[in-house]
């Protein structure tokens, strides 16, 4: 028979938004016996839940060390950005392997081994999966009335009352941030089309892009902006955040939805 085969795959988990975790999925490919001589294969899947990894600058912008076990590049060297995300690449996926180790038995056969965990490499989608992102949000609205959450970053309020919707915006890293936010409402229809001009459908009580506070490093910030809907259905606020010095643009994985209904 052919020996036990293990894949191993880097994921975002189901619910990766609401528990801010990614998946480490094993597939295992078990001969089970052999039948006109072809060998009869079952195949498991193994998932296993991993918080998201928060490293400073400091630490994914370090050189990488060069050994036998780490290979550098003695090519022509790209832009700062190539190399910057080849670094945050390495040391994400070293802080990953330091967290994770797993072995397999049979007992049938008496075997048992380590899985290799180490041939998987990141790319930029999975590191953005692995990540805490730099900046991040929260999205609440204050207890009214007819106010209610129905799922993450979806709620449930009464047409021609004001709501307080609050904007929470977390500073990840290790230094302050200067940011401007801007904020975006649509009415969204069942048919799939979006209606932008509002004016006619709600009122708001603010802007809807300001600069913000300086964000000190490992904290937040809430920036509160009273609404009242004037209609019925599905309103969809897209929203991000700028930092003024750099020009970053950050983005929330999942816009606000408001089902606006009457009292």
């Amino acid at each position: 028979m052919e020996p036990l085969s293990i894949t191993t795959v880097i994921q975002p988990a189901a619910t990766a938004r609401l528990v801010n975790i990614l998946a480490l999925k094993w597939t295992i490919n078990k001969p089970q016996f052999r039948l006109f001589n072809k060998i009869s294969v079952c195949i498991y899947s193994i998932i296993l839940p991993i918080k998201k990894i928060a490293l400073c600058e400091r630490e994914y912008t370090q050189p990488i060390p060069s050994s036998k076990q780490f290979v550098v590049s003695k090519g022509p060297k790209g832009s700062i950005e190539q190399e910057k995300l080849q670094l945050a690449l390495f040391w994400y996926r070293e802080n990953l392997l330091k967290k994770v180790k797993a072995i397999w038995e049979s007992p049938s056969t008496n075997q048992k081994g380590t899985v290799d965990i180490r041939t998987p490499r990141l790319n930029k989608s999975m590191l953005s999966v692995l990540k805490v992102n730099e900046v991040s949000f929260g999205i609440d609205i204050e207890k009214a009335p007819g106010v209610s959450k129905i799922s993450c970053n979806q709620f449930r309020c009464p047409v021609n009352e004001f709501v307080r919707v609050k904007f929470i915006v977390y500073n990840n890293q290790e230094k302050p941030s200067k940011l401007c936010i801007r904020i975006q409402p649509v009415q969204s229809y069942s048919d799939g089309i979006m209606e932008w001009d509002l004016s006619r459908r709600m009122v708001w009580n603010g802007l809807l892009q300001s600069p913000l506070p300086n964000i000190e490093a490992k904290s937040s910030l809430t920036y509160t902006l009273p609404i009242c809907f004037f209609s019925r259905g599905d309103f969809k606020f897209l929203y991000h955040c700028e930092d003024v010095n750099t020009r970053t643009m950050y983005f929330d994985t999942q816009p606000l939805v408001v089902e606006v209904i009457d009292k």
